[in-house]
């Protein structure tokens, strides 16, 4: 079956736990949660990442996330936002476009 690849760039498999943090919509302000959740990262590229987690997230939601440099005790803090979700045995893949 041929189909057209819709990603602009190149994902590389990723495999590691990941933390993050949840937005939440408050009137018209958005605040972050301060509670740090874990995920499993699948793959990541150049703008974004997919991400198995245990709880949904909402559409359009920002993640605070930090990806842990392999091999070093380096963290890396992004925001991304939520893209698309689908349940993923009795969890949930997420798709995640970075915004900073």
């Amino acid at each position: 079956m041929n189909f057209k690849e819709r990603r602009e760039h190149l994902r590389m498999d990723y495999s590691g736990i990941i933390t993050y943090e949840a937005s939440s919509a408050s009137g018209q302000e958005t605040a972050v949660s301060t509670e740090q959740r874990k995920a499993t990262a699948v793959d990541v590229s150049e703008s974004g990442l997919c991400l198995i987690t245990n709880e949904a997230v909402q559409d359009k939601q920002i993640l605070k996330i930090n990806i842990p440099l392999p091999g070093l005790s380096l963290q890396i803090p992004t925001l991304a936002m939520v893209m698309w979700q689908r349940p993923y045995n009795e969890a949930y893949k997420v798709g995640m476009m970075f915004v900073i």
